[in-house]
């Protein structure tokens, strides 16, 4: 039940991110997209820097750096679902959902490129 949950959380937060016209999700201005990605493109080569820094493993440099890229976006929606309202709410709903989007992409194409270059166990 938990995972139907979860899955009705990014649909209606992806809805409500685009609810009213004036915030539509895929309508804001270039510094929105920038800022809410910027933490986790740099979170993630500061990551793969430092644990390289620190001569880490291979599949520790990646679990560190997946572990410091990746937020709860859930924990954000609901936190935006109580403290906004109206207007707001669909505005302040765009962060999580275009984090989660960035997140998903990022983190999907290092976790491949971390695998062919042979960095995990799998």
């Amino acid at each position: 039940i938990g995972n139907y949950a979860g899955i009705i959380l990014v649909i209606f937060s992806t809805i409500m991110s685009s609810s009213d016209e004036d915030s539509q999700l895929w309508e804001r201005p270039l510094n929105f997209y920038l800022g809410v990605a910027s933490p986790c493109v740099f979170g993630l080569v500061i990551a793969n820097l430092l644990t390289t820094s620190l001569k880490l493993k291979k599949p520790e440099r990646v679990t560190v750096s997946v572990e410091c890229c990746y937020q709860n976006v859930g924990i954000a929606t609901s936190v935006a679902l109580t403290m906004f309202n109206g207007d707001d709410l669909s505005e302040a709903l765009g962060v999580p959902v275009f984090y989660g989007a960035v997140e998903a992409f990022i983190l999907g194409i290092y976790c491949i490129i971390a695998w062919k270059m042979g960095w995990t166990k799998a």
